[in-house]
């Protein structure tokens, strides 16, 4: 969402937690808990796991036994971590670019979140022209919140411009202003 309020997904729709292997403790059934917490740069999310589903066909076992909510119906409790804005990103494989709506410059200092450890990112400024206003040099590794070093000409808080991405072999997960 751009805005907040207007949703897109994408057409990949993997889950971002998915069933354990069969026979795990988290093989069919997955419930998140109530809150996701946030520390640091990391996102902490709790969940329930149930081994098995509830009987959909008559015959099955009787769901109401003890032997059925001891085996398939006792849940555990799961953590997953992500990293700082780790819920999507634009990821190549080899090389991408991405290209921002024009905005206006907010002042402060560029910061990115991007896991180029095996590739690089490099960020360039461009006017309503597509004149380069400013460029990085390229950064590589892994970086929840890392300062992007532009140089040539920073525009004026309240400038239009472009922010364009190249990114090789790696994930930008998101960019803001400090």
């Amino acid at each position: 969402s751009r805005d907040g309020i207007a949703w897109n997904r994408p057409e990949d729709r993997q889950p971002l937690i998915a069933c354990g292997e069969k026979g795990s403790w988290d093989a069919a059934d997955l419930r998140m808990g109530k809150t996701i917490v946030v520390k640091d740069d990391t996102i902490y999310m709790y969940y329930c796991g149930a081994i098995g589903v509830h009987p959909t066909k008559p015959g099955e076992i009787d769901h109401y036994t003890y032997e059925y909510q001891q085996k398939y119906r006792s849940m555990d409790i799961g953590l997953v971590t992500l990293r700082r804005d780790g819920w999507i990103s634009l990821q190549t494989k080899s090389q991408g670019t991405l290209t921002t709506k024009p905005i206006r410059w907010p002042g402060g200092q560029l910061r990115a979140n991007a896991d180029v450890a095996d590739g690089s990112l490099a960020v360039a400024l461009k006017d309503t022209d597509g004149k380069v206003l400013a460029q990085s040099k390229p950064l590589a590794g892994d970086h929840v919140n890392t300062a992007v070093s532009l140089t040539g000409k920073i525009p004026q808080p309240g400038q239009v411009v472009t922010l364009e991405f190249d990114v090789t072999n790696g994930d930008l997960y998101s960019f803001w202003w400090e």
